[in-house]
């Protein structure tokens, strides 16, 4: 099994994608264009589902500052706006965030 850490900017949703394929416009995967993407990660058999308009991998030596209550920019508030309609747009209610996020996938 390989394991592989992300950092996203985004929600966790309670929906399979899966089930898009009967919608008109279902998401893409995240691609950090900014714009809402689908995101999976977990354990091999377990994984969950995430909007998210950034996803990067975790690579060892990296690191970041996230700052819980710092002010949020005009950026964030509309990256907030954005997930929370495409969640309601989806009809999927939403677990947790939105925020940063740290999710180790195992494949």
């Amino acid at each position: 099994m390989k394991q592989t850490a992300y950092v996203i900017y985004g929600i966790r949703v309670d929906i399979d994608p899966r089930s898009w394929v009967e919608l008109e416009e279902s998401p893409g995967q995240c691609t950090n264009n900014g714009e809402v993407g689908y995101f999976q990660a977990g354990l091999h058999d377990r994984s969950m589902t995430f909007l998210a308009t950034e996803c990067r991998e975790a690579v060892p030596g990296d690191y970041a500052v996230i700052v819980p209550g710092a002010t949020i920019t005009q950026d964030r508030l509309e990256a907030h706006w954005r997930l929370a309609r495409e969640a309601e747009r989806l009809g999927c209610t939403i677990i947790d965030g939105p925020g940063w996020i740290f999710v180790v996938d195992e494949s």
